[in-house]
């Protein structure tokens, strides 16, 4: 919320008849009900403190009373110079009025004179394309009900007459047009915005909201037309910035998910602050940071470099930008210090340079040398490793910046439900296969549990199925899913422990080429597939991990269609 304080002495917005001005403004406005001040309230309040100090006989400012009269004729009721100022009210400026009193004139009189000329002076009448434009806008801002034409549509419309070959004569404004084609055509699938819905409407146009209005005004003559353009064009660049933050707190969360299980994803947001565009945060308490192993050092390493390179399998390798140097520099001080100074890096070897540097007084050597090839060779395994647990989870990167952009904020579980795959239809390179039909020895849970299972620990719940495979592997399954896909043998009963024998169903599957966490519904576990694993659905709403050899005497994998 923006109020008008006192400037520095001398300023008009300290002095007396500004402040009564304002009060009567504010009185108005709130009268009318209005939830912030406009140029005209202001120009009637200084209408209403003229006539205040003309009839108490105190100093009257010099404002041409009558042409303000007529301006504010609607907004100054009969006896409103009797109204009291009401000074302990604050209400924001609107954006015309914001941008007036950024830098006000030195007398009332002539802020007086600035007001008129603002509300007088439409922005239209330098160039008729405001018209064209306007008459498009209006038929996009009165399909989803809105009176004033903001800033967004107003430029779309104009692309819209770029688009349609009505800008010829133009050759510059096409010009501008082309260069920021990708930021308007974002703006548009934003907001599912088509061409026709910007046809010229041949009733009277909408005015331009107060926002738009002001960002043109505040251009010289002749560039105006240009700046309301341009103040749509930056809503545009906004949202490609802010799904770029997106994919880029995507990247972190998802290469730390795969890589860190153990490691909660505390939240994401990509709202800005005064030091990043976004952040990803994890639990600080978990164990995990503790570990100081190499794992735990590459792990980290691959999670910092994974944002930017999320970044360029979306958008290209061109688009590389200083939006990651935080992340490198966190990466790089990370690395130096597990291979220079904790001894982590098996070429340079269990030595702290650090401490050598300290005991003989150098900075250099044979053994700094190799450690700074080493960290340039570290890095870039890091990155590659990053890069290819980001293809292959490709599909949860895109959830979480989707989300990201249309919430701006997730919690750990907005997360968590996220990384929950329900599914393989959509997966590229998702395979038709056929389970083979076997016989298992099951026991049924008589009470909850944790399985440990060959791809990680699943919880169970009494009455599940407890199934043990050929190779000695056992896995639990949901009561009811169980009686889905198998059927007791020798005349048994569903849940009564024995032999079942697993019906042949078809199912889709997918071989991964990197490592992969599966999380099941309701919490029951995380799964960990490995390069060369099969994840299988089956149709039962969840995802299973079968290992490469398992799968193989399991599973067919069927012809493509």
């Amino acid at each position: 919320m923006i109020t008008v304080k006192s400037e520095a002495k001398g300023s008009l917005l300290s002095r007396a008849e500004f402040a009564t001005a304002l009060a009567l403004a504010k009185a108005l406005a709130l009268q009318a009900k209005c939830a912030e001040l406009t140029p005209r309230l202001l120009l009637a309040g200084i209408y209403l403190g003229s006539l205040r100090a003309e009839r108490t006989g105190g100093e009257k400012p010099l404002v041409p009373s009558d042409e303000l009269k007529e301006a504010v004729a609607d907004l100054v009721p009969d006896g409103a110079e009797a109204l009291l100022p009401v000074t302990d009210r604050k209400l924001p400026l609107d954006a015309e009025l914001k941008e007036v009193l950024s830098e006000p004139p030195a007398t009332l009189p002539q802020l007086a004179e600035a007001l008129l000329a603002l509300i007088h002076e439409p922005v239209e009448a330098e160039d008729p394309l405001f018209m064209t434009f306007r008459r498009r806008a209006t038929t996009r801002c009165q399909m989803s009900g809105q009176s004033r034409i903001p800033a967004e549509e107003f430029a779309v419309a104009a692309y819209v007459c770029f688009l349609a070959g009505e800008l010829l004569d133009r050759p510059a404004l096409s010009v501008h047009f082309a260069a920021h084609a990708v930021d308007l055509r974002e703006l548009m699938k934003a907001n599912a915005w088509e061409p026709g819905h910007f046809e010229p409407h041949e009733a009277e146009p909408l005015p331009l909201d107060a926002a738009l209005s002001a960002a043109a005004r505040k251009e010289k003559r002749g560039n105006r037309l240009l700046a309301a353009v341009n103040s749509g064009i930056f809503s545009g660049t906004q949202l490609i910035e802010r799904q770029k933050t997106a994919v880029h707190e995507a990247g972190h969360a998802v290469v730390s998910f795969v890589l860190r299980p153990r490691l909660l994803i505390a939240g994401i947001t990509i709202k800005k602050d005064k030091d990043a565009l976004g952040c990803t945060s994890f639990d600080p308490s978990a164990p995990y940071w503790n570990s100081g192993t190499v794992r735990f050092f590459g792990d980290m390493l691959c999670v910092l470099l994974a944002g930017g390179i999320a970044e360029q399998v979306k958008y290209g390798a061109e688009t590389l930008d200083t939006g990651s140097s935080g992340d490198l520099n966190r990466a790089t001080e990370a690395a130096w210090d597990a291979i220079a100074t904790l001894g982590l890096d098996e070429e340079v070897g269990r030595v702290s340079l650090s401490a050598l540097a300290k005991a003989t007084g150098q900075g250099g050597g044979v053994l700094f040398d190799i450690a700074q090839k080493r960290l340039r060779k570290v890095l870039n395994e890091a990155a590659t490793k990053a890069e290819s647990v980001l293809r292959e989870n490709w599909n949860l990167v895109e959830k979480i910046a989707a989300a990201l952009v249309d919430k701006g904020v997730l919690g750990t579980e907005d997360v968590m439900l996220l990384l929950l795959d329900h599914g393989l239809a959509d997966w590229p390179g998702a395979r038709k296969v056929r389970s083979l039909s076997q016989e298992r020895v099951v026991r049924f849970a008589t009470d909850a549990g944790v399985m440990e299972t060959r791809e990680g620990p699943v919880r169970y719940a009494a009455g599940d199925a407890l199934v043990v495979g050929g190779a000695g592997e056992s896995w639990p399954i949901n009561r009811d899913k169980f009686a889905k896909l198998y059927e007791p043998m020798n005349s048994g009963a569903m849940g009564v422990d024995g032999t079942f024998r697993k019906m042949p169903r078809d199912a889709l599957a997918y071989q991964l080429r990197e490592t992969r966490q599966i999380v099941l519904s309701g919490g029951r576990g995380i799964l960990s597939g490995s390069a060369g694993d099969w994840i299988v659905d089956q149709g039962s709403g969840d995802l299973f991990v079968v290992g490469g050899p398992v799968f193989d005497a399991y599973y067919v994998v069927l012809a493509i269609e």
